[in-house]
């Protein structure tokens, strides 16, 4: 069919099948509005006019004519760049208080509408400028305008504005010519607008906003224009829990956790209008309870105030341990009859997006489930610190639009010691402007608090902290990393350790996989019931075993553990002795917290030694050497230490670790809009030496699991998306990396005794032949 000579009629235009365009637009403006409620007026002033333009350039006879199926996809049919044509053509228009706020305002909305089918890459002011060398080179733009209804837009957005508290100060274009003139009118280059982005909370403001458009305008077209509807909680969730669940005190660990709880509560609502905040406590008193506790106690107090609740947003540095954590959590909400993704929802990179109400109404993965999870549509989120963080420090928006949900939100960071020192100046920076412009409140959980945030920067929710390490002194830490030893002595140790009380149980933390496998081997020749634990098992197989672990220590059988460090945050084991390779103090503190863990000896042992290795110490090219250096001179000669001691030795070791760190201020690069950085520049895990991807077959179900994923490497990309989310939890909990020539894809390993061990895992590459090669999607 051919296309009409002249532009169809605003009115008739459809943004999608049997939608309204103009319908569309007015419900994404509203929504968007409706999220940021609360932040910087300029935030609500961008998503409000990026929600009213965005899809503008859909109206034109080429896009109308693709969607009715009468012509193929083409340069014509997108819409992004001329909508952002139009929006800086008639925003010219609008009264701003003054021309840096309306450039901020323009130039916020306008990136956000040409880039929400792509990604962020130049500053702000450079995409204007390449949008115009596009417009003057190329006829597309101008092709697209000559068949829009300009004159029935003009009208539109005039009756439209005045809603949203935006006034009019000049007639809108709704000529072609006019509108081209205004994109070309001035230079991208000279103030105010290439200035318009000096600080940090002008470049959070976008994001914010630009989160608001990419979330709403996906949401109403997968929900149809539907809204999800947000769920009231009660306050006192966590302490009817504790009663139901535990009664009353049983000992003094029960109480002083309790008393934990308390203080924290009642801090954090006497200074709820304040914004950073951090808990320092011993491992093991209870802080995600407590911490749970505050925060609903908080949204309570700040929705009173506001009119809004907040959205709880609890992070974790691994996903290893949110499954713990969630656990927990939907305990507390399940046991008063809560229960569905709109509650309480895990999110991390292999999390399965089937999205269930609490009303039992169900979006599966393949339609807006992956939508609602990845968009945080719930009260409570458990989540990692990478999803948080790369949703303001990344490019792409499949993070950026949780932007938004932040905005308001509760924010707790819980192990925040494992956050890269490097950063931690610009993280510090970013959250003040997320708090300062979005009124987002961030709280970080660690019993060794690092200095992210300066002791005058942030509010202390348990002030008497030490008081609580030297109640709970449980542990004891030995110092005997000043002399080198081998791994042949620290087996006799162990050895000797064990046998020395009877059905004693033992956790050793070593820095690396291989070392696991020689100790392991020493040891199960001399004692009995010896684990092994490393990231050389499959996820799946480290899940058995941990709760293994558990059940025998549990029921007071006797084990010995050799591990990594993957025991040391969020696992809840405890044992009477440990010994550590050494590694950074916090490390350090953090396995100690799995040493008589809940009291359940008089006093519990940390032995920590130094393994020697071919080239040094064992702990080299595993840690950063400044933190060694660091940790070694915060430990001294000193040959014993307390645990009440840790918390002193902990300050000490943050402060001379920033000392002796250069900081990495990514946070400047979104200060100058260098977006297309941000990928090789923020890494919360480094990349280390070059691995392989393994698939681990053992049995038909994993046989058939590699099958479904070899049908799906001649499918286009969206196609192969779409089906392997279907499967791409279960499959990653087979997937293991080791050390190897770095190659894309992965490629699979059939279990037999010289490939993968029951106990160990990975032991090494068929011998005879190699296995197919590595397969990439």
């Amino acid at each position: 069919m051919k296309l009409e000579a002249k532009p169809s009629p605003f009115s008739k235009a459809l943004a999608h099948e049997n939608d309204p365009l103009a319908d569309h637009l007015l419900r994404v403006a509203r929504r968007a509005e409706a999220l940021v409620t609360g932040c910087d007026a300029e935030i609500r002033q961008a998503a409000i006019l990026a929600g009213l333009f965005h899809d503008s350039g859909k109206a034109t006879n080429y896009f109308q004519d693709y969607l009715a199926g009468r012509t193929k996809k083409s340069q014509l049919t997108s819409h992004s760049a001329v909508s952002a044509t139009l929006f800086w053509a008639l925003s010219s228009a609008l009264k701003f208080d003054n021309l840096s706020t309306a450039y901020r305002i323009r130039l916020s909305a306008f990136l956000a509408i040409l880039r929400h089918h792509g990604y962020l890459r130049a500053p702000w002011h450079e995409e204007l400028q390449n949008l115009r060398l596009d417009a003057h080179s190329t006829s597309t733009i101008s092709d697209q305008l000559s068949m829009i209804d300009l004159a029935g837009i003009a009208k539109w957005v005039a009756e439209k504005i005045n809603g949203y508290g935006l006034m009019l100060e000049k007639k809108l274009p709704d000529q072609v010519d006019e509108v081209l003139n205004l994109l070309h009118k001035g230079s991208t280059i000279a103030p105010p607008l290439r200035d318009a982005y000096t600080e940090l909370s002008a470049s959070v403001n976008f994001l914010t906003a630009f989160g608001a458009l990419l979330s709403e305008d996906r949401l109403d077209a997968a929900l149809i224009g539907n809204e999800m509807q947000r769920v009231m909680l009660p306050t006192r969730l966590v302490e009817d829990f504790v009663y139901k669940r535990f009664g009353e005190c049983h000992n003094d660990l029960d109480s002083l956790r309790r008393d934990i709880s308390d203080k924290v509560c009642e801090q954090i609502l006497a200074n709820y209008d304040q914004s950073h905040f951090t808990l320092t406590a011993p491992t093991g008193s209870g802080k995600t309870l407590a911490a749970l506790r505050m925060a609903l106690h908080l949204r309570s107090e700040l929705a009173s105030s506001t009119w809004k609740q907040p959205r709880i947003i609890y992070c974790l540095p691994f996903t290893s341990i949110i499954d713990q954590t969630h656990q927990v959590f939907k305990d507390v909400l399940e046991m008063q009859g809560f229960s569905g993704q709109d509650v309480l929802l895990k999110h991390h990179h292999l999390t399965e997006a089937f999205y269930r109400t609490k009303d039992d109404n169900e979006y599966p993965a393949e339609g807006a489930g992956q939508l609602l999870t990845e968009s945080w549509q719930s009260e409570i989120v458990v989540t990692t610190f990478h999803q948080l963080l790369n949703s303001f420090l990344s490019p792409e928006n499949r993070n950026i639009k949780r932007t938004s949900q932040i905005a308001g939100a509760i924010v707790l960071l819980d192990e925040v010691q494992a956050v890269p020192l490097e950063y931690w100046d610009s993280i510090s920076a970013l959250f003040e402007a997320v708090a300062e412009r979005t009124g987002a409140r961030f709280i970080l959980l660690t019993a060794t608090q690092p200095l992210i945030y300066e002791p005058d920067r942030s509010i202390e929710l348990l002030p008497d902290h030490e008081r609580y390490f030297r109640t709970l002194s449980r542990t004891r830490l030995h110092c005997k990393h000043n002399e080198l030893i081998s791994e042949e002595v620290l087996a006799s140790q162990v050895v000797t350790a064990i046998k020395a009380i009877p059905e004693q149980s033992a956790l050793i933390v070593l820095n690396r996989r291989a070392t696991v496998g020689r100790l392991y081997k020493m040891l199960e020749k001399q004692i009995d019931h010896v684990f092994a634990l490393s990231t050389y098992l499959t996820p799946s197989d480290r899940k058995v075993r941990i709760r293994q672990i558990h059940e025998r220590l549990v029921a007071g059988k006797p084990c010995v553990v050799v591990s990594t460090q993957l025991v040391e945050a969020g696992v809840d084991l405890s044992f009477p002795i440990i010994f550590r390779d050494l590694s950074p103090l916090d490390c350090i503190i953090q396995s100690a917290g799995r040493c008589n863990r809940h009291g359940e000896w008089q006093t519990g042992n940390v032995h920590l030694v130094n393994l020697k290795s071919k080239q040094g110490c064992q702990w080299h090219k595993v840690y950063d050497a400044p933190l060694v250096e660091a940790t070694t001179d915060v430990l001294g000669e000193n040959p014993v230490y307390e645990e009440h001691e840790f918390i002193s030795l902990a300050k000490r070791y943050f402060r001379a670790c920033k000392n002796r760190q250069q900081q990495n201020r990514v946070d400047e690069l979104l200060i100058h809009g260098k977006f297309d950085e941000l990928p090789t520049r923020f890494q919360l895990i480094r990349e280390g030496l070059p691995t392989k991807s393994l698939f681990v077959i053992r049995n038909d179900e994993d046989r058939a699991l590699w099958a479904r994923y070899l049908e799906l490497i001649d499918q286009p990309a969206m196609i192969r998306e779409q089906y392997f989310r279907a499967f791409k939890a279960n499959f990653y909990e087979r997937v293991i990396q080791v050390f190897g020539t770095n190659e894309e894809g992965i490629r699979p390993l059939n279990v037999g005794p010289e490939t993968y061990d029951s106990m160990l895992g990975f032991v090494g590459f068929p011998k005879e032949k190699e296995d197919a090669g590595a397969v990439i999607l």
